[in-house]
């Protein structure tokens, strides 16, 4: 049998929301629960590349995208794009590579580069190279080997009208453009649009975790405020939260989900520096992790996590969940501080 208390446990703490601005979010966003943001590392930018692009963080590493516009003899200007790698915590590069604008094709071999997501089976960076100058390439992604950041494969996707955001976790895809966005298998095949967005903000690239699709969105409100937001989903397409980003003097461009750990980062342009930054996103998202045995329960930030079924153990009878209290499949749950994640063990005595 299941021994059980006479009522469900619950944590629930109050947090503390530190503002970040001087001057007050629109209305539509003021009403939005807001995120803590934390600084991780300057993107330095060189060469004259000072635009943020896409960015994705994968164990110890981070590979970062910079755009910059380059005159023509024309006197038309078309951009080229330098990919970098750092690792996290040491703002000098690791590796570097310019793709540089191409006459012939109109474009770079990474186009506007908006965003960029890392496939754990395949080991490699994935880019939509996606380019307003290079309608060809709409739908076109490439493959990049994460060491010498050389293109080493491309797959046109068949789908949305174009693709400039895309994600990758637990062998599926979501990708698309602005307002239309379709769920891929492994191979960016077998496509199904799941969500068709109206939104009156700039989209800037899409994460995703195995629960969870987040898009990132930033609206200009005055010169010195941007409304940078989160709107979260479902894998079904389905509408569940909304955020307010804590930064606001520099604009969201990438978000990311490191899956070895659950931590969100994100990458802004800022508006009165040449350097970029890397910032760690807590108040989100967390993970209520049992061990080797159970997947983790993923939840969003503010919201309470259902916890999950207790494991099968021979010849053992379950006793709870423990973590500072005893909790029980269904109890719910919250994490106590900002950031972190619900931590349990199952707990047994014999049956009989």
């Amino acid at each position: 049998m299941q021994l059980r208390p006479s009522r469900p446990l619950a944590i629930s703490l109050a947090v503390v929301v530190a503002a970040s601005s001087l001057s007050a979010p629109s209305a539509a966003a003021a009403s939005l629960p807001e995120t803590a943001d934390t600084q991780v590392m300057a993107l330095t930018s060189t060469d004259g590349y000072t635009t943020q692009q896409g960015a994705v963080v994968h164990g110890q590493w981070a590979w970062v995208l910079q755009s910059k516009r380059v005159k023509l003899s024309s006197g038309r200007e078309q951009r080229s794009t330098q990919l970098l790698k750092y690792r996290i915590g040491d703002e000098n590069p690791v590796a570097s590579r310019k793709f540089k604008y191409d006459p012939k094709t109109r474009t770079n071999t990474l186009g506007h580069a908006n965003d960029m997501t890392y496939d754990t089976a395949r080991k490699q960076l994935v880019v939509p190279v996606w380019d307003e100058a290079r309608p060809a390439n709409d739908n076109l992604v490439r493959y990049l080997d994460p060491d010498t950041l050389r293109s080493v494969a491309e797959k046109t996707v068949k789908g949305p009208a174009h693709i400039s955001a895309i994600c990758y976790f637990g062998g599926r895809y979501v990708a698309g453009s602005g307002t239309e966005f379709w769920r891929y298998d492994a191979e960016l095949e077998n496509g199904q649009r799941i969500l068709k967005v109206s939104l009156d903000d700039t989209d800037q690239g899409i994460a995703c975790d195995s629960e969870y699709i987040y898009l990132p969105r930033s609206k200009r409100i005055n010169p010195d405020r941007l409304d940078n937001t989160v709107h979260v989903y479902t894998w079904e397409g389905k509408h569940v939260a909304d955020y307010l980003m804590q930064t606001t003097w520099g604009e969201v461009e990438a978000m990311t989900v490191r899956p070895s750990d659950g931590a969100v980062f994100a990458a802004f342009n800022l508006k009165s520096s040449p350097d970029n930054w890397l910032t760690r996103v807590d108040k989100l998202r967390y993970e209520v992790r049992y061990g080797d045995t159970v997947p983790a329960t993923v939840a969003l930030y503010g919201q309470r996590a259902q916890l999950a079924t207790a494991p099968a153990k021979a010849g053992q009878t379950f006793t709870g969940w423990v973590g500072g209290a005893r909790y029980w499949p269904g109890d719910e749950v919250q994490p106590r501080i900002r950031g972190g994640h619900v931590t349990l063990r199952p707990t047994w005595m014999p049956a009989g």
